[in-house]
Order: C-alpha cells, then structure tokens, then sequence
C-alpha cells in the first residue's frame, strides 16, 4: 500500500477555510476481505438437455439452390430456380 504524499485532513480543512461550507463526507474504499463467501445459485438440474433441430415436413420446396457467396437459398417454384442460376454477382 502506498502512502499518501498529502495529509488530507490539512486539505479538508484549508477547503473547508476557503468555501466556508463544510465538505461532504468522503467515501472509504476498504478492501474487501476474503473472508466474505458469496454462495452461488443452486440450480435443480445442471444439465440442459439438446434442442430438437428443425426438419422441413412440407411438400412445396423443390430443393435449395447456391447463390453469392456459398449462400444456400431454398427453392420453390421452377422459374425461381431458372433466376438464380442466372444471377451473377
């Protein structure tokens, strides 16, 4: 720990002398010890269990096409896929 090269009740007092008001009390920033044991959150089950993924069931997609940039895109209709083997950038 360092040592303060002021004395700081001198300078309380000289501002206290120089506003004529006394200064409002300053806050003490002690170290928190060890000692102090914060429990964490007790849970009942630890273990979350995996999300179902999702799995298209429907009939109106016709595939999934490619476009910028490894992009995949699904497809629904024959003119949409003729569009996007067209498209260039």
């Amino acid at each position: 720990m360092q040592t303060s090269k002021f004395n700081l009740s001198a300078i309380d007092s000289l501002c206290e002398r120089t506003l004529k008001a006394p200064l409002p009390k300053r806050p003490t920033y002690a170290f928190r010890g060890q000692d102090v044991k914060i429990p964490s959150l007790k849970t009942a089950d630890p273990f979350v269990g995996t999300s179902k993924t999702n799995v298209y069931t429907g009939t109106a997609m016709l595939g999934v096409a490619t476009m910028h940039k490894s992009n995949a895109v699904p497809v629904f209709s024959e003119q949409n896929a003729q569009d996007i083997s067209k498209m260039r950038r």
